[in-house]
C-alpha cells in the first residue's frame, strides 16, 4: 500500500487536487486536513469490496496454477 509520504510535494498536491474535483475528499476550513465525503466513503467501500470479492481470488488462481 502507498502511502503520500512516498510522494514528492507535487505529486501529493495533484493527487489531492484529483480527490477533490471528483468529489470523493473535502478540505476543512482553511487548515491542510481533508475527510471522506458521503460518496468518497461509498467508493472506497466499494473498491475494497471488489478487491476483496475479486482482485484477491484472482490472483491466488494465478499463484497456484
Amino acid at each position: 500500500m502507498q502511502t503520500l509520504a512516498s510522494h514528492t510535494p507535487h505529486q501529493t498536491s495533484r493527487i489531492l487536487k484529483r480527490l477533490r474535483q471528483h468529489g470523493l475528499i473535502k478540505k476543512i476550513g482553511k487548515i491542510y486536513r481533508y475527510y471522506l465525503t458521503a460518496f468518497g466513503r461509498k467508493i472506497t467501500a466499494l473498491a475494497l469490496k471488489l478487491r476483496e470479492m475479486f482482485v484477491i481470488p484472482a490472483l491466488r488462481g494465478i499463484l497456484q496454477t
